[in-house]
């Protein structure tokens, strides 16, 4: 192991490392909040409490320490040990710890950057890792191809600042196949135990970890006679090391979750059953997206149309290259890397399987990826026959990766949203409406506040147009503007800031409040990538009101009771004619009666049907608009919704819309 660190391979990979990081670490701060990051991290710091102290709840904490905002949350504790669930925490309590150092104990970094420097981090290590691999395997060139590759790729760059789970699951899924390629190759039992561990943290975090066994599987196959000749080497520490390596992996994932410990076999069962039921048999994309026998192309159509056209040809010619000299080698280690590449990609795309919001859920593919784009680099090197022009087609190689970076530049801090040529850019994706297309995961939101701390007028009010409040956090905020989803006043334009996303999926569809603000507002404001806004800000008063809707007033209209017809589990009102709706009231005969069961409202327009996302009975997104805040009655709000027919759709046939009395609509006339 000494010669590792005295090799230019290994140079390499620190010098790529550190400039990956170095980057990261100052421009961190431009990133915001993934949309799920807040659970994780107040899990986190619950478990890393309890590991430190034993205390499950953060009474022992001094006054006045300094603490995190993820440890201000209240829910109670005995939640996280007794009902948690999902993915497993070692990714979360290693961003606490870093945050616990960084931020509560030194000081030295924001709180919510301090739990990014981890996913930097150990994205850093990864972009390393590749490139020593690469330069080892292949030469120093195709190193450096690999980690300009894996380090310009733009979901990898964007996510590493601020994805709690993927660019980790990632970095720890490439170093667990890595440093067991060298561990047999080399017959080293440290590399073992190292491809041991990172498995363990692997697992710890995602489940994917799980898709290297065929990897490893497939090219032990292809690779058993050089494998035969490493079980002839082995000593008693490589024994030690293969038998351990089970025990090690799931040591690391069960001493790291304490709510396994409660109850092992039933919840660590409970964690299997929640990842077949996230990722197999269920859809979640459009039949546009299947193929003969339910091939699903999601996955391989995101892949083509969000990665660099560069690195895109070089996978290409990677690829060719494992198809003709794959087998000749002696390690099969293109087909590994192959392998590597291929099976993260093809567990989304068999029939009956699902992935959504892109392919970040498989972001392991990306390190095989650049793997194959610098061997692809290293094939057309080996190609020239004359060595004076080596010299200038590795130069224009290189010089074909300015234009991604300068691309990614222009994104900055959007580079998850990336959409190539093929496509046309984010427009083009929107024109096409692909899945998700211009979505950050709540990236963007930091920006708007930026912007709003900028401009907004001293003592401002700011909502969100659908998302719940915890995307923001306070802190980033000016003092004076104060931030809550109770300042929606809708219709009645009391002048609050609204901010959402924009992008494809970014919020349920036709939610009240956000149709209202989509509908009425003039934007103040828009984060635009390639021409298409991503994150709008409105004002919501009449001076940033569209015109054609001030100049309409709001009427009141009794619904002939001919024009409402009931049916066993709904209820339509014929309104005969195209309108404007804003409301709808349904008196229910019996005053008494109470709506419990669930129920939904539906809008036609005469060509489409809409389904309105809020439910009748829970209330989740819009309490202040509370469909059944008045007794006896059910009343709705609409955006200016075009609409000449509703249908109310509920539960069961027992329900107080089964025997409406008076229905009572408004809508916008001139």
């Amino acid at each position: 192991m000494n010669s590792f660190w005295k090799n230019r391979n290994t140079i390499a990979g620190i010098i790529f490392g550190i400039v990956f990081f170095s980057i990261g670490f100052f421009t961190v701060s431009d990133y915001g909040l993934n949309l799920d990051e807040v659970m994780h991290y107040w899990r986190g710091h619950r478990y890393l409490h309890y590991f430190l102290t034993g205390n499950r709840s953060y009474d022992d904490i001094a006054s006045g320490a300094r603490r995190s905002v993820f440890q201000n949350i209240t829910f109670a504790s005995k939640y996280t040990f007794e009902n948690d669930s999902g993915h497993p925490v070692v990714n979360d309590v290693l961003a606490a710890g870093f945050n616990a150092v960084f931020y509560q104990a030194l000081g030295l970094l924001p709180d919510l950057e301090s739990h990014h420097i981890f996913i930097l981090l150990v994205s850093s290590i990864a972009v390393g890792a590749v490139v020593y691999f690469a330069s080892s395997l292949y030469g120093l060139f195709a190193g450096i191809i690999a980690g300009l590759s894996m380090s310009l790729y733009p979901l990898f760059l964007g996510e590493s600042h601020f994805n709690i789970k993927d660019p980790v699951e990632t970095s720890f899924y490439t170093l667990t196949l890595i440093a067991f390629y060298f561990g047999i190759t080399k017959a080293n039992y440290r590399w073992i135990l190292v491809s041991a561990v990172s498995a363990g943290l692997a697992l710890g975090t995602k489940f994917n970890i799980f898709f290297a066994i065929p990897t490893v599987g497939i090219w032990l196959f292809f690779a058993r006679k050089e494998f035969v000749v490493f079980l002839r080497k082995i000593d008693k520490k490589i024994i030690f090391s293969l038998l351990s390596y089970p025990f090690i992996v799931f040591g690391i994932f069960f001493v790291s979750w304490p709510f396994l410990w409660i109850n092992p076999v039933k919840n660590v069962l409970s964690t299997f059953i929640y990842y077949k039921d996230i990722g197999y048999g269920i859809t979640y994309q459009a039949d546009k997206y299947r193929f003969i026998g339910g091939i699903n192309t999601y996955g391989l159509q995101w892949i083509s149309f969000t990665t660099p056209i560069i690195i895109l040809i070089l996978t290409a010619v990677g690829i060719w290259y494992v198809g003709k000299r794959g087998l000749l080698e002696r390690y099969k280690t293109s087909l590994f890397i192959f392998f590597w590449f291929v099976i993260p990609i093809a567990r989304v795309t068999v029939p009956n399987t699902g992935i959504y919001g892109g392919v970040r859920q498989i972001m392991e593919y990306i390190p095989a990826m650049a793997l194959l784009a610098g061997i692809g680099a290293h094939f057309l090197v080996s190609q020239i026959r004359k060595s004076r022009l080596v010299l200038w087609v590795k130069i224009i190689l290189l010089i074909l990766f300015i234009p991604i970076g300068m691309k990614l530049i222009s994104l900055h801090p959007n580079e998850n949203a990336y959409m190539n040529p093929i496509i046309g850019g984010v427009s083009g994706a929107r024109a096409r409406n692909l899945d998700f297309w211009g979505h950050t995961f709540g990236n963007v939101y930091r920006q708007g506040i930026f912007w709003l701390n900028e401009h907004a007028e001293k003592n401002s009010t700011l909502a969100l147009g659908g998302m719940f409040e915890d995307v923001i956090l306070r802190e980033w905020l000016r003092p004076d503007i104060a931030y809550s989803n109770d300042f929606r006043s809708g219709f009645d334009r009391k002048g609050e800031y609204v901010m959402e996303m924009t992008s494809d999926k970014a919020i349920l569809p036709h939610l009240f409040y956000l149709t209202y603000v989509k509908n009425f507002l003039i934007p103040v404001y828009q984060v635009m990538v390639d021409g298409v806004p991503i994150l709008t800000i409105w004002k919501n008063d009449r001076e940033h009101t569209k015109p054609e809707y001030l100049q309409k007033k709001e009427i009141e209209v009794v619904v002939d009771e001919k024009y409402i017809i009931q049916r066993p589990y709904s209820l339509t009102i014929k309104l005969n004619e195209v309108t404007l709706l804003t409301g709808i009231t349904i008196e229910f005969k019996d005053r008494s009666c109470t709506f419990t069961k669930t129920g939904y409202f539906r809008t036609y327009d005469g060509t489409k049907e809409v389904t309105h996302s809020e439910d009748l009975a829970t209330v989740l997104f819009f309490p202040k608009f509370n469909p059944l805040a008045t007794p006896g009655e059910l009343s709705f709000l609409f955006g200016a919704d075009v609409t000449e027919e509703i249908l109310v759709a509920f539960e069961t046939d027992n329900t107080c819309l089964q025997h409406p009395g008076r229905v009572t609509i408004r809508k916008l006339v001139l």
